[in-house]
């Protein structure tokens, strides 16, 4: 009688730690996979911040390149006498033409390595 209720009381015993490997088996995989999706939800805002960052440097060379082409047309304009005042050949303008026409460029190679 006693080995019966003996073995009774293991065979219990034994199907509730199995169960409890089980639960456990089950929280770990749950908490493996919430902290495989909270990284892949960072890694994606980390993308979409990088992706923010750009557009607003590619939105700020685009402003930069238009005010440069509107000094370079005045500029042109002063150079070549449509300004009103008549043709200069002012060594100033020159120089100062050559200087938007490097910023210019300066300003398409940052926007090729920022695209």
């Amino acid at each position: 009688k006693e080995l019966s209720s003996l073995s009774v009381k293991e065979t219990m015993f034994q199907r509730k730690n199995s169960d409890e490997g089980e639960d456990l088996e089950t929280k770990i995989t749950r908490r493996v996979l919430r902290a495989a999706r909270r990284r892949a939800k960072q890694e994606q805002l980390k993308r979409l911040h990088k992706a923010q960052m750009i557009q607003r440097q590619l939105q700020q060379v685009e402003v930069r390149q238009r005010v440069l082409e509107e000094k370079g047309i005045m500029v042109e304009k002063a150079l070549r006498g449509e300004a009103g005042l008549g043709k200069e050949d002012n060594p100033a303008l020159m120089q100062e033409w050559f200087q938007l026409v490097q910023q210019k460029s300066a300003l398409a190679r940052y926007d090729s390595e920022v695209m």
